[in-house]
């Protein structure tokens, strides 16, 4: 019995099948309009032949996708690896550039300083801030000594605190163990400021009134009043204002004018140097009125 029904099944497949060919042929002359019942089987037929055309173009873009697959990744890793060289040689002509500028700069600043300079390059810096301090590949036989002062574009660096014939060691104004006059460049309120251990960079003053006139933005240059610079070298702009309760002056915080993250090449000033320095001449240092660029009234 269950022979006889699947022998059923094949004539059956069989018939339909032929007459399916049938059909095609006799649709296939597109030389004369369809009769009724090819208008019938067109019309049948007309949505599975949408919905096989709609499979074939997804399948198709997928298997074409597939098949190219293999170089689009290729050619991903190719395009990553071309931008990132065109990032890292946008960055390094960014830097040179600015290397550039701050040479240009301190050549300026050399021609125009009123005493003799030594140019010397930073080639080592202190780990950690406990000792700010920074090591240049010029010493005695050059003529630098101990104490002579050291500036770069934009203001004091800070000063020598040992040589060797070839070498010398820096300690810079934002150390903690530095110390030195300072005054307000337009008001000439004086003050004492010092690096400060926790807040790396920043500078405090403690302005010897109360009353003192100084603001933010505000340039504070070496005092006359101090032994170890010559007056007149700017050293920070006012980053800060601290007043006590009683509306008084507690404390001043300085950012530093010259870039202490980005020193490359400064100039030892050969000393003893007698009198005031005119920065303003050199420079035009003080004819900048723009504030601090790190953001915040207080450390």
């Amino acid at each position: 019995m269950k022979n006889l029904w699947r022998d059923r099944r094949v004539v059956g497949s069989l018939v339909i099948t032929l007459v399916l060919l049938l059909l095609m042929v006799w649709t296939s002359d597109s030389g004369r309009p369809y009769g009724r019942l090819e208008r019938f089987w067109v019309e049948l037929t007309a949505p599975l032949g949408r919905v096989l055309d709609d499979f074939g173009e997804r399948t198709g873009g997928t298997v074409e996708y597939l098949l190219k697959y293999p170089t689009l990744v290729e050619e991903n890793v190719e395009l990553r690896g071309r931008l990132t060289e065109l990032e890292t040689l946008e960055a390094d002509l960014e830097f040179l550039e600015r290397e550039n500028r701050y040479l240009v700069d301190l050549l300026e600043l050399e021609g125009r300083m009123p005493v003799d300079t030594i140019p010397a390059s930073v080639y080592s810096r202190s780990p950690g801030n406990w000792t700010r301090e920074v090591m240049i590949d010029r010493g005695s036989v050059h003529g630098v000594a101990f104490g002579d002062v050291v500036v770069a574009p934009g203001g004091l660096v800070g000063r020598v605190l040992s040589t060797t014939a070839q070498t010398a060691r820096v300690m810079l104004i934002t150390s903690s163990d530095s110390g030195l006059g300072v005054q307000v460049a337009s008001s000439g309120d004086a003050g004492g400021a010092e690096g400060q251990l926790l807040f790396e960079g920043r500078i405090r003053v403690t302005m010897f009134s109360p009353d003192a006139r100084v603001s933010r933005g505000d340039l504070l240059v070496t005092s006359e009043f101090g032994e170890a610079y010559p007056a007149g070298i700017p050293v920070g702009r006012v980053l800060g204002v601290e007043i006590d309760e009683s509306g008084l002056i507690r404390e001043v915080w300085l950012t530093p004018t010259a870039d202490m993250d980005r020193l490359s090449t400064i100039l030892v000033l050969e000393g003893p140097i007698r009198g005031r320095i005119n920065w303003s001449e050199i420079s035009g240092a003080f004819e900048s009125d723009e504030p601090p660029s790190r953001e915040g009234d207080s450390p």
